[in-house]
């Protein structure tokens, strides 16, 4: 694990706050609105274990250069403790490319299945095609278990879990402390790509997320409609930030090539080093 920012960030962060997953050393970060999950009723302890654990984990992690690997990662359906098996380098390690069958009622069921959730088979195709224009990557098929979080690294902009997005002064409250406290950490602004997939947050939350000052871009001022999608692009400081949908619930593949293609040029060229240098 290469980058320093990160390093600073997990150390000096000292508070309960969800920091992320992935790799903190790749080229792509993705911030959504907040992770579905809900603590009050949480049965199998994934809020704990995936949230309030996170930063901990991560200091474990930077720690141990073992725990580097993500090919190290044991797949989330193995019979090894939950504790040992759960990274937030490669969370829920093994799913598939295909989505979770909401139908099944029983662990063995859904451990059978092994699909994810749509927001990370979304990740995942739009991961695919950006590696795809760079290197020929064939599209990866529903049996093949997804691989995106070796190469972006997700967080959200706020830290309070909910299936669905509600505003709330709680809610308002986390997002304008991680957009004070965290995400204007230089760890976040060195990524060449981000991919800011919260839909009407920017404009819900306007007075506390301003994109252009959080990440030292400028928007072009126009809004690229894709069928019912939409994207707006951003540049500066040798980075290309887009604005989209949540990447959940009716996305066309016709969004996920259109930024996909936006991206390549960085993809190919710049990376995080030629942004921030330490």
């Amino acid at each position: 694990m290469k980058n320093y920012y990160f390093k600073e960030l997990i150390r000096d962060n000292n508070k309960a706050e969800f920091i992320g997953y992935g790799n903190p050393d790749a080229d792509i970060l993705i911030i959504g609105k907040e992770c579905a999950i809900d603590p009050e009723h949480d049965k199998d302890n994934i809020y704990e274990l995936s949230i309030t654990k996170n930063r901990e984990q991560w200091l474990s992690i930077i720690n141990d250069t073992n725990k580097q690997n993500p090919d190290n990662v044991p797949s989330w359906f193995s019979e090894c403790p939950r504790e040992e098996k759960f990274s937030p380098l490669f969370p829920f390690k093994g799913q598939k490319k295909k989505r979770k069958n909401m139908r099944t009622n029983t662990t063995k069921k859904r451990n059978e299945n092994r699909g994810t959730n749509t927001t990370w088979y979304n990740y995942q195709k739009l991961i695919d095609r950006i590696r795809a224009i760079d290197s020929n990557h064939p599209d990866r098929t529903k049996n093949d278990e997804i691989d995106f979080l070796k190469y972006c690294f997700i967080t959200e902009f706020s830290g309070i879990c909910s299936l669905y997005s509600k505003k709330s002064p709680e809610v308002t409250e986390s997002i304008k402390n991680r957009t004070t406290n965290l995400l204007n950490h230089l760890f976040f602004k060195s990524f060449p790509i981000i991919i800011i997939a919260c839909g009407h947050y920017v404009r819900q939350y306007k007075d506390i997320i301003d994109l252009q000052k959080l990440f030292e871009v400028k928007w072009d001022e126009r809004t690229i409609e894709v069928e019912n999608n939409w994207y707006n692009l951003h540049k500066g400081n040798n980075k290309i930030l887009i604005h989209t949908n949540q990447l959940s619930m009716n996305i066309s593949n016709q969004l996920l090539d259109k930024i996909a293609n936006e991206c390549q040029p960085l993809f190919k060229g710049i990376k995080r080093e030629d942004i921030y240098v330490k």
